[in-house]
């Protein structure tokens, strides 16, 4: 009892310091968010002072969220504008009935058409009646229909076509521009009729977005006419031009911009700085870089010439500093994860699937979405449990793919699908996708918990189970589907990898090839220049990255090829330039390019994260702009999180290629 009592002056002390530590950094955290609200109050319509405060407002996430609703009632109009714009960058769900009462009710035209965007940008469907309400109108203010025309389109709201098909024909240029660049963006494959003879239009924005929307529901956005309009003596082009690249929003429309900075007319340059300053992207970044910064207060790129030469002297290879994606501790919201696969969408956003720490076999894994090029993540709806797959199509069509396959009849399995037909942005119910396993594979009895979670959709006529495709899936120029995935028969070690096709779009698949018999720890396809494909693998104990062609949509194959190259996962892709990419983990994470696009010979290997600083080895990327990479990694052991045990990190860092020589 003595000793108890002789203990309570310190814990006490203790107590007291640790509730002062805790007022003091609460204080700290109240002290920056009043001064980034302060600073978007007095910002006024000054678009580089709005941009710095959005900036400072994105890093305080959800505390600014409420006193940004409650600037929505501001006297004083362009705090209202301020704080509506704020709100949409935020992407705060919390707003949208706010926002949708100031679209209503507001007495200013351009709070109307701020809140408007926002609504688009937020991307909550419970919008898209009032903003078709305010395009059908007839007496709706000019800049209601102009804010709510992008809004459209940033939903990408279906129920908006038909209003926007006739907003095609207004005597008003900026509106039609505007209806053109929304229809591109829903992504309906019927509004291109319309949208044709607006190419001819005889206003070069109009015309020049026409173009743009056409090429993007042929699934080739055709960026020309724009750039000429950036490149020519019509200032009015130049400045409508630049907003119309804005609206677009895509990686490749910002990159339009940066160009422009450099090659465009002095009006061109102009816009150029104010709408990249407008998306967020400072100037800094604009010119220098050539990309946005992943997170607010990121370092600037760190040369690796210190670190890697290429031995063809053809590369310039720069990164920037990683910044954290999920954690525990950095990101709470989201937990702790590892294992992360990147894949771009047709929208132009990406997906992030991740697996949750600790790993479960019956775990439902874990999809975030970036709208802003991976500088803000947030997550999506459980669309299937186990999220192996992707196929990204040129009509927009996007599908997932479970892991499991399960056993129907005979050699037949069935796997959980979810598709999407407008880009990515809204998925349908529940299907099954058929796959044709080779006769020898070996399924087993999935454990009850695994079970239980698909015995409504997959597992309803049995519990035998194997795993299915893998990453990406390849849509080759005839339309078929070609993809990978990992099995096992009786008489082999480890894993087998094999080559699927499907004629139908994704709905069924039919093993055709066997690529490597076992010892196959991973797997990546890209499309080569010569329309070949190309398969990394991982391969062996220990495992090495293997190379492996077929020149017939996956038939056939070489026999895979060493690169005794050190691998326990592989990621690779093809550049808008022709270059293919790859990233492989463990130990650490590395890089190589194929700079003629056969991927038969390439560069030597980049060591991006040191093998010493907690890697466990897992890393993907993908394409986020002309020659600008996104890659996600993950770190085990990094922080010590709950009750004081390291757990999982996922990271990501832009990687340049730059061509320094034919």
């Amino acid at each position: 009892m003595r000793t108890r009592n002789r203990q309570w002056p310190v814990l006490w002390r203790c107590a007291v310091w640790l509730a002062w530590a805790g007022v003091t950094a609460a204080t700290a955290q109240t002290s920056t968010l009043d001064a980034a609200l302060a600073a978007l109050r007095q910002a006024g319509p000054d678009i580089d002072k709005q941009a710095v405060a959005v900036r400072a407002l994105v890093a305080q996430g959800g505390a600014a969220i409420e006193p940004l609703i409650r600037d929505l009632a501001a006297a004083d109009r362009q705090v209202r504008v301020n704080a509506a714009m704020a709100l949409g960058r935020l992407r705060a769900t919390r707003a949208v009935d706010p926002l949708v009462s100031r679209l209503r009710e507001d007495s200013d035209p351009e709070v109307r058409a701020t809140a408007a965007e926002a609504l688009g940008r937020i991307g909550d469907r419970r919008a898209a009646p009032v903003l078709v309400a305010t395009v059908n109108r007839q007496d709706a203010h000019e800049m209601d229909r102009r804010g709510a025309v992008v809004a459209l389109g940033g939903l990408r709201a279906a129920a908006g076509v038909e209003p926007l098909v006739t907003v095609l024909a207004s005597a008003n240029w900026e509106e039609r521009w505007r209806a053109a660049v929304a229809l591109g963006q829903i992504g309906d494959r019927k509004s291109r009729q319309p949208l044709e003879p607006l190419t001819r239009d005889p206003n070069p924005v109009v015309a020049g977005c026409a173009a743009w929307a056409c090429g993007h529901l042929a699934g080739t956005p055709d960026f020309a006419a724009l750039k000429r309009n950036l490149r020519g003596t019509d200032d009015a082009a130049a400045w409508g031009t630049a907003w119309a690249l804005g609206v677009i929003g895509t990686p490749a429309a910002s990159e339009a911009l940066r160009e422009a900075l450099k090659d465009g007319s002095p009006a061109a340059q102009a816009a150029a700085r104010m709408v990249l300053a407008w998306l967020g992207i400072s100037p800094a970044e604009a010119t220098g870089a050539g990309q946005p910064a992943l997170a607010a207060g990121t370092g600037p790129f760190m040369e690796l010439d210190d670190r890697w030469s290429d031995r063809y002297g053809k590369l310039d290879i720069r990164i920037t500093e990683p910044a954290i994606v999920s954690s525990r501790v950095a990101r709470p919201e989201l937990g702790a994860h590892a294992r992360p696969c990147l894949y771009p969408l047709p929208d132009g956003d990406l997906l992030l699937v991740v697996e949750p720490e600790p790993q479960s076999a019956a775990a439902p894994r874990t999809a975030l979405r970036s709208r802003d090029h991976g500088l803000t993540w947030q997550p999506e709806p459980p669309w299937v449990n186990r999220l192996a797959a992707v196929a990204s199509l040129r009509d927009l069509s996007v599908l997932v793919y479970d892991q499991y396959l399960f056993a129907k009849e005979a050699s037949r399995y069935v796997s959980d699908l979810c598709v999407c037909r407008d880009g990515g942005r809204s998925f349908g119910p529940l299907l099954v996708a058929e796959f044709a396993l080779p006769e020898d594979q070996v399924v087993r009895a999935a454990a009850r918990n695994v079970v239980d979670v698909y015995t409504p959709s997959s597992a309803q006529w049995s519990d035998r189970s194997c795993t299915g495709l893998s990453g990406r899936v390849i849509e080759l120029t005839d339309g078929n589907l070609v993809a990978c995935g990992l099995s096992r028969t009786a008489e082999t070690t480890g894993n087998r990898c094999v080559c699927y096709r499907s004629g139908d779009k994704g709905m069924t698949w039919t093993a055709v090839a066997t690529l490597a018999r076992s010892g196959v720890s991973g797997v990546a396809l890209a499309v080569g220049d010569e329309g070949h494909l190309v398969a990394l693998l991982t391969q062996g104990t220990p495992p090495m990255l293997a190379l492996a062609f077929s020149m017939d949509g996956g038939a056939t194959w070489t026999e895979p090829r060493s690169l005794r190259v050190p691998a326990t996962t592989v990621s690779v892709c093809r550049l808008s330039s022709g270059v293919l990419a790859a990233s492989y983990g463990g130990p650490g994470v590395s890089v190589m390019f194929n700079l003629d696009g056969t991927g038969k010979s390439w560069t030597d290997r980049i060591l991006l994260v040191d093998p010493g600083e907690g890697v466990s080895g897992m890393s993907s990327f993908c394409e986020v702009g002309s020659d600008h990479l996104l890659v996600a990694y993950d770190r085990q052991g990094v922080f010590p999180e709950v009750d004081a045990n390291p757990t999982a990190a996922v990271f990501a860092a832009y990687v340049t290629v730059t061509r320094t020589a034919p």
